[in-house]
C-alpha cells in the first residue's frame, strides 16, 4: 500500500508509524483508519520488528475521527432510518491484538479515536505538550467507544468515570499522576525515549515478548487458575523453542 496519511518507518527491530495529517491535528477520516491498520498488519506479519511506536505528526497525537466526515456519515444514517450503529474503530483494536508491545510516543491532544488509540497502546509515554480527553458524553451526546472497555481498566473506574462526566482536558503531569501515561519528557525528547525503550524491550526475544502481552491480558479476564494454566502452557513453548534458560 501507498501511505498518505501514515508514515511507516522501520529502524531495525523497531518500526514507527505515524499519523500524518498535521494540519487537522491528526484527525483521521475512513481512509486514515484504513492506512493505519494496514500498517499495523505490515509490522505485526514483519519477524524483524518486536516493537512498535506510534505517534503523531506536528502538534497532535490524534484529535479523533475528522468531523466533516462523520457528520456526513451521521446525515446519511439518519436519512437511511439507521439506528443501531456498530462500533468499527478498528485501528485501537488491532492495536491491542497485535502481538508485539505497542508503544504510544503521545506528543499533543489525543482525544475520540486517538484517545482510544492511546489506551489501547501497552505503554504510553506522554510529552510535556500531550493532553488527552474523553467528551464523547459532553460534546457529543453520546457515550465512549472502545474507550470505555480500556480506560476504566487503566486508571479505575473513578478516575474513568470523571473524565467521561466531565468531559475535562487533562494535561501530561495529571495524565502521569493518574497512571494514564508511564512517564512525561520534553517534548524534544519524547521520540528519542520512545525509541532507547524500544530497544531496550527489543532485547527481549520475540516469542517471550509475545506470550508475555497475551498471559498479562490474558489474566485481566481470567481467573487465576486460568491464568497459571496458560502460564504453564506459554512456557513449555518457551522450553521448546529453546529461550527458556531455567
Amino acid at each position: 500500500m501507498v501511505y498518505q496519511d501514515v508514515i511507516l518507518s522501520k529502524e531495525g527491530r523497531v518500526a514507527i508509524i505515524t499519523l500524518n495529517r498535521p494540519d487537522k491535528l491528526n484527525a483521521y477520516t475512513s481512509k486514515t483508519g484504513e492506512e493505519l491498520s494496514e500498517a499495523i498488519r505490515d509490522v505485526d506479519a514483519d519477524k524483524n520488528i518486536r516493537v512498535i511506536i506510534l505517534t503523531g505528526a506536528g502538534r497532535g497525537f490524534c484529535s479523533g475521527h475528522d468531523v466533516k466526515e462523520v457528520r456526513e456519515k451521521v446525515g446519511k444514517r439518519r436519512t437511511e432510518g439507521q439506528v443501531n450503529i456498530r462500533i468499527t474503530d478498528y485501528p485501537p483494536k488491532l492495536i491491542l491484538e497485535t502481538d508485539k508491545p505497542v508503544i504510544a510516543a503521545v506528543n499533543g491532544i489525543a482525544t475520540g479515536g486517538g484517545f482510544a488509540m492511546a489506551l489501547a497502546s501497552d505503554i504510553r509515554i506522554a510529552s510535556e505538550n500531550a493532553s488527552f480527553m474523553e467528551n464523547h458524553a459532553t460534546a457529543a451526546g453520546t457515550t465512549p467507544g472502545l474507550e470505555a472497555w480500556f480506560l476504566p481498566r487503566i486508571v479505575g473506574i473513578e478516575e474513568a468515570l470523571k473524565m467521561i462526566f466531565t468531559g475535562k482536558r487533562i494535561d501530561a503531569k495529571e495524565a502521569e499522576r493518574i497512571g494514564l501515561v508511564s512517564e512525561v519528557v520534553p517534548a524534544e525528547k519524547l521520540l528519542e525515549r520512545a525509541r532507547e525503550l524500544a530497544e531496550k524491550i527489543a532485547e527481549v526475544p520475540l516469542l517471550s515478548l509475545q506470550l508475555s502481552k497475551k498471559v498479562l491480558y490474558q489474566g485481566l479476564e481470567s481467573s487465576l487458575e486460568e491464568t497459571m494454566n496458560y502460564v504453564a502452557s506459554a512456557r513449555s513453548l518457551c522450553r521448546l523453542s529453546g529461550i527458556f534458560s531455567l
